[in-house]
């Protein structure tokens, strides 16, 4: 049975409108609105505190929350329930179909909320969001998601019409918070293992963080990733949940607790307990992991972050690269850069290339820097050796396209070559070849428009090999 008042069975034809739908006599009397304000208590609590408003012209008595369009009442049984003075709260029903629902009962008539009069003191905890609590129903749009109703007197006896009314609930919302992710550290270098300390903040404090994540691969793809998420649970403590190879964020996980001494794998890395902590302060969240790379996970990677609360993501950004040493590579190769981590327009930067047969071997380099491996609306170079300290820059234009058109200018040289992401001059720029390396330095300039986290993506061919796409370095553009 789903509800004991046959005024629930006529929901269908008033629901919309939000009218009262109890018997005609009481339908002037009985108005009210709650106020529902919500505070986070961890990554799966929310506690509500709810002041009652009597809006119309007699007395209430009974408060009842509430009705979940989709789910008849609450999904899941509130907790914490509190009332004020002279007033008690009850968790009803209770499972199947029926779901939860509070009811708010004043003590006697004395206590009864008058016209016009407004009562705080009522409260409960739910793993129901604000979001939830506040109309995101795919269902009943026009709605919040839940309605509540009130009696003027004592409901009446099971299986006749109480004369309740259904209420609109406000859901006051917290100012809208932002999360982002701020910085790793170290935010380039290579080895095997190492401990990285990730940054993560929130305009609403640490506390409001629910889920933070970091995804190290050679591109922005789950698959084959080390891909990790923390949940935060206190200051100082929360769990580490480690993607499977199939890279697919609602799981399966390998998951640990901090503090702890555990440890979680996949085919890409293992992170321990031991080294591993967190740290939460006023609005900032760091996370310290020890992580150790496979083998078979060798070559450059980029180190993506993104963080998020009950208000939004802050979306994925690279903000570092880390090389997981391989097997020597013959022919060409992509050796790195210096700086490999900047934030600011304009900079000098050394790019290194190898060929196991002599620099000689490298008839073309390239250098292409965006959020992804694409030459669209990128700084998209290309570097023609001509002599052991000389050669050719070609910049592609904004359409990416490595066939050309290009701008192009002669090393050693004073001129510059532009598009809509960057400029690169002469002056400061410089080729110099000795062996197997050739080191190209490039003086750059990124416009505004190019704003964001970049990867610089560095690749080497000869007329045979080609060693791929490299990502070596990062920067931020202001």
């Amino acid at each position: 049975m789903r509800h004991t008042y046959t005024g629930r069975n006529r929901i269908g034809a008033c629901a919309f409108a939000i009218v009262l739908c109890g018997a005609a006599p009481l339908r002037a009397q009985l108005s009210a609105s709650a106020t529902v304000t919500p505070t986070q208590v961890n990554s799966t609590t929310y506690h509500y505190e709810l002041t009652l408003k009597n809006q119309g012209t007699t007395t209430i008595g009974t408060f009842w929350f509430s009705w979940v369009p989709g789910y008849d009442l609450m999904p899941d049984a509130p907790s914490n329930v509190k009332a004020p003075a002279s007033w008690s709260g009850t968790v009803t029903h209770g499972g199947g179909l029926d779901g939860y629902g509070i009811e708010w009962l004043a003590s006697g008539p004395g206590s009864y909320l008058a016209a016009g009069q407004s009562l705080t003191g009522f409260s409960f905890d739910s793993s129901l969001t604000p979001g939830q609590l506040g109309g995101s129903s795919n269902f009943y749009v026009v709605l919040p998601l839940e309605t509540s109703y009130v009696y003027s007197v004592e409901p009446p006896s099971p299986g006749s019409d109480p004369g309740f009314s259904f209420v609109a609930v406000t859901t006051q919302r917290p100012a809208a918070t932002t999360p982002s992710a701020t910085a790793v550290s170290p935010a380039a270098g290579s080895g095997t293992t190492s401990t990285f300390i990730f940054t993560f903040s929130d305009t609403g404090g640490f506390q409001s963080l629910t889920l933070v994540n970091a995804l190290i691969n050679n591109v922005l793809d789950g698959r084959q990733a080390c891909y990790i998420a923390f949940a935060p649970s206190g200051a100082n403590a929360g769990s580490v949940y480690l993607v499977d190879n199939a890279g697919d964020a609602g799981g399966p996980f390998s998951g640990m607790g901090l503090p702890g001494s555990g440890s979680v794998s996949n085919s890409q890395c293992s992170i321990t307990g031991m080294g591993s902590s967190v740290s939460g302060s006023g609005n900032t969240l760091t996370l310290t992991l020890a992580i150790t790379f496979t083998p078979g996970f060798a070559g450059n990677k980029v180190l993506y972050l993104s963080a998020q609360d009950a208000s939004s993501n802050s979306g994925w950004l690279a903000w570092g690269t880390w090389n997981n040493p391989g097997a020597a590579v013959t022919g060409p190769s992509v050796g790195g850069m210096s700086p490999a981590r900047t934030n600011g327009l304009s900079q000098s930067y050394t790019f290194t290339f190898t060929d196991s047969n002599g620099w000689q071997d490298i008839p073309v380099t390239d250098v292409l820097i965006n959020s992804a491996i694409t030459g669209v609306g990128a700084c998209y170079v290309a570097f023609v050796p001509a002599g052991a300290g000389s050669g050719a820059v070609y910049l592609v234009d904004n359409a990416g396209d490595a066939g050309g058109p290009y701008s192009g200018m002669v090393l050693p040289g004073s001129g510059t070559v532009s598009n809509g992401q960057c400029t690169i001059a002469g002056a400061g720029s410089s080729v110099t070849a000795s062996g197997n390396t050739l080191m190209l330095t490039l003086a750059i300039t990124f416009s505004q428009g190019f704003a964001g986290n970049q990867v610089f993506y560095l690749a080497a061919r000869n007329n045979t090999l080609n060693s791929g796409w490299q990502a070596v370095g990062s920067v931020t553009v202001p």
